[in-house]
């Protein structure tokens, strides 16, 4: 068996006992439906759990993340990356940047009090400030623990 072969085996062996993130994903959420239509488990307590075992992962991977070296690795089907970002303009220390910024906050003030208002408002100029339009947000479930 050539050395060629015997890797792509071995990989494909890797690959199925490492199953992607959208497989785990699949996996875990048909598992959860059946628990939740199985009646047993109360919804909130399962969401309650989740939350908790959430945020204990968190905690474990951050530890661990601050002791890895910094050397790209991928180990059972996860790609691990050493990322250097690029530095950050301060566009505030501009002082043009940093007046129009004011400008837009204040604007965004009028805006706020004219949407809120049942009287016209104007702005310093004497322009009557529109009712801008808005966008419907998906409604969400918050947790806090």
């Amino acid at each position: 068996m050539s050395k060629e072969l015997f890797a792509l085996m071995r990989e494909q062996e890797m690959q199925d006992q490492f199953p992607s993130r959208n497989k785990i994903k699949q996996s875990y959420s048909d598992y959860a439906k059946q628990v939740i239509d199985s009646g047993i488990y109360n919804e909130y307590e399962l969401y309650a759990q989740g939350i908790r075992a959430e945020e204990a992962f968190k905690a474990f991977n951050q530890t661990i993340r601050g002791h890895l070296p910094q050397e790209n690795v991928t180990i059972f089907g996860v790609e691990i990356k050493h990322v250097t970002r690029k530095d950050k303009l301060n566009y505030s220390d501009d002082d043009v940047y940093s007046a129009i910024q004011e400008q837009l906050k204040q604007r965004k003030t009028l805006l706020d009090t004219a949407y809120q208002s049942d009287t016209p408002i104007y702005d310093k100029d004497g322009v009557q400030v529109p009712k801008v339009s808005t966008t419907p947000v998906k409604s969400s479930i918050t947790s806090k623990f």
